[in-house]
């Protein structure tokens, strides 16, 4: 998931998360926009399903459908936003660990739109991040600042946007919605979503799994190499008897626990899982090497992908994010994907783990013990590995005619330049079967009404809008519109210099031109969960966008948003118990 010029970008960022508090914002009728010709998404994290692994329909809605098109539109050059504000550069997160460094890092900055109108960023499909929260909460602790990312939050749950229509040429639908805030009567919160195909609408392609084994002698506790065992056994029973498995286990050394082997071979694979025992250091630069080539003897035409189950840093070796990146971009760029999974709750490190997973075309989740590792094995993993779209890049468009400023809530690793947007050799996210992004906006209609507390980064306000060749490039919006949310993506199996495909959804400006939303708590009840755990998150982070008075606020949104579904009831009962410790 890294672009050309973001692979040490994003490297550096996380570094940065992990050695640096991240601090991030988040009428009558709520207006709602969804993709035309793109029809309900059981969809989960991230783009990938939600793992909440182990965890210790508003009224008077107006909707509208907006356009879905092929097209090719503009950008700009400019710099990304978090990049203007911190010079991240190359750097080692080997020893970065959970450990928490005081340095405060920027949070996503308002961005006038009559200077910028565009906020550009790459697909994430992670949860990894909500999965730790719930761990730590589980143990009676917060987690710490720098392992909070609020998209990972966000994208946790599922908001029932509609998957595209039966027959529709695209892989995703994509929907818009938008309501006042609760925490500042002039600020206006805006939600943008995209709903993926599901795993029955999808030809499944042949499967080669290696999976990728710490048996070091941390993983000897019961919720991390015995819930690993359970995940691979779990595993055979959703891949096809043609499908091949392959183990490979490292500590001080490395091993060839099991060679690709056909899925109909059960009782040869379980043989070899309960064969796996643990003691020694970490090897896993090793490790990974060695699994690569397992995955090179029987690569096959569809899905190669190693799946990384550990616990903790790779200590031995080659143990620099920076040199494991390298290694994992040079596989991929082979047709060879990469997830990592982290076992027994916090305690591995969390930067290494998003890292070599972005570079993987992965997926980085968290599990905390076998019924979770099963759930994992069962509900996730195959929409994890199939990807229905690939380099996908979303490009917001605001009209400065209606809006003065802007701000993306989340995603700060996750930046693009504007003009990468169209620059189809860019490498951005992957969305699985199934998957869903959701991503948030605050934005001000005047100037007097722009939030600026103590503490909040410098307003964006100058850029220069051109295209590649340096001239002035004409926005896509409509004046009519008050954004446009175009994503474009490629399909899987196209090169890195094909072209990619543009579609877009857009929410009429007249309802916020003529103050006509609603007051979120009128808005949907999608609307008021992503708003109400975005607040959340941004008070677990330290955002000076959010106050101790807001928690109040957003637990009443989640409290008045739980629709009977277990999962966020858990998230409720958690974030409550958040606010009793958050300073």
């Amino acid at each position: 998931m890294n672009s050309t010029r973001h692979n040490g970008v994003r490297s550096a960022w996380a570094l940065l998360l992990a050695l640096a508090v991240i601090v991030a914002g988040c009428g009558s009728d709520a207006a709602t926009s969804g993709g035309g010709g793109m029809g309900s998404s059981d969809a989960g994290g991230g783009g990938a399903r939600s793992y909440e692994y182990g965890t210790a329909g508003g009224t008077d809605v107006a909707t509208s459908d907006a356009s879905v098109g092929d097209t090719s539109g503009g950008a700009d050059a400019g710099s990304t936003h978090q990049d203007a504000t911190v010079d991240a550069g190359e750097a080692d997160t080997a020893d970065a660990g959970p450990s928490v460094d005081k340095q405060v890092v920027p949070a996503n900055p308002f961005v006038l739109a009559k200077a910028d109108p565009f906020s550009t960023f790459a697909a994430d499909v992670d949860t990894a991040s909500y999965d730790n929260f719930l761990q730590y909460i589980g143990m009676g602790a917060l987690p710490p600042p720098t392992w909070v990312r609020l998209e990972e939050f966000v994208n946790a749950f599922d908001y029932k946007d509609s998957r595209p229509a039966p027959g529709s040429p695209h892989p995703f639908a994509v929907h818009v919605e938008a309501a006042r805030s609760p925490f500042s009567p002039a600020t206006r919160l805006v939600r943008i979503g995209i709903a993926g195909k599901s795993m029955a609408e999808i030809s499944k392609p042949a499967v080669n799994l290696v999976f990728l084994v710490d048996v070091s002698g941390s993983m000897s506790a019961s919720n991390k190499l015995p819930a690993a065992r359970e995940l691979i056994k779990a595993s055979i029973e959703v891949l096809a008897p043609t499908d091949t498995v392959a183990i490979v286990k490292y500590a001080s050394g490395v091993a060839v626990t099991l060679a690709p082997t056909k899925a109909a071979e059960k009782a040869k694979i379980v043989a070899a899982v309960n064969a796996l025992k643990s003691g020694g250091s970490t090897n896993g630069a090793g490790g990974i090497q060695l699994a690569y080539q397992q995955a090179e003897a029987a690569k096959v035409e569809g899905i190669n992908h190693v799946v990384l189950c550990t616990d903790g840093d790779f200590n031995i070796g080659v143990s620099s994010t920076t040199a494991l990146v390298s290694l994992i971009e040079e596989k991929r760029k082979l047709g060879i994907t990469l997830t990592a999974l982290g076992f027994g709750g916090p305690g591995y490190n969390d930067a290494m783990m998003e890292a070599v997973s972005n570079a993987g075309d992965g997926i980085y989740a968290s599990i905390a013990n076998a019924q979770a590792a099963v759930a994992y094995a069962k509900d996730g993993l195959l929409s994890s590995i199939f990807h229905i779209a690939k380099d996908v890049k979303l490009q917001v468009e605001w009209n400065p005619m209606v809006v003065y400023a802007w701000r993306l809530l989340g995603y700060e690793n996750r930046a693009l330049t504007d003009i990468e947007f169209l620059q189809d050799e860019v490498d951005a996210g992957e969305i699985g079967a199934g998957h869903k992004v959701t991503a948030l906006y605050e934005i001000v209609l005047e100037p007097d009404a722009l939030p600026q507390p103590s503490g909040a980064p410098q307003v964006i306000g100058t850029g220069k809008l051109a295209d590649a060749s340096g001239s002035e490039v004409k926005p896509e919006i409509q004046d009519t519109e008050l954004v446009r949310a175009k994503v474009r993506y490629k399909l899987p199996g196209a090169s890195a210099t094909d072209p990619s495909i543009q579609i877009h959804a857009a929410l009429d400006a007249t309802a916020v031109a003529e103050d006509q939303l609603v007051d979120l708590a009128k808005a949907s009840p999608s609307l008021r969960w992503a708003v109400g755990i975005a607040a959340m998150a941004e008070r677990l982070k330290g955002s000076p966008f959010r106050s101790k008075a807001d928690e109040s606020v957003a637990l009443g949104l989640l409290s008045g948003a739980t629709e009977g579904i277990e999962k966020r009831k858990t998230a409720l009962s958690a974030m409550q118990k958040a606010a009793q410790q958050i300073p």
